[in-house]
């Protein structure tokens, strides 16, 4: 059984949640990242949870499809803090 290593789960997490921030830049939702870059979209969940493990291979593809370095993506993300749910409509509510 493998040990626990808190500073790796956390250093996924940060990686998950950059994705995350550079999506949401790009104005993507999840399903079209994934098909981009050809992953899934529960496995596109999981990268931004936090609970995948990305390989060298797919971290390149996300630099693609966001037009950054590698290591970009490995920069410290600006929030930790995780928006649930689909964002509010850019349509205004007054009639």
């Amino acid at each position: 059984m493998p040990k626990e290593n808190p500073a790796a789960d956390k250093f996924v997490k940060a990686v998950g949640r950059r994705i995350f921030e550079l999506r949401r830049k790009a104005q993507l939702t999840q399903a079209l990242l994934a098909e981009q870059i050809d992953v899934s979209t529960p496995y596109q969940a999981r990268v931004e949870g936090g609970t995948e493990n990305l390989t060298l291979k797919t971290l390149h593809k996300y630099a693609l499809a966001f037009g950054v370095r590698p290591h970009q993506l490995l920069l410290t993300p600006r929030s930790t803090k995780v928006k649930t749910g689909r964002p509010r409509s850019k349509r205004s509510t007054a009639r």
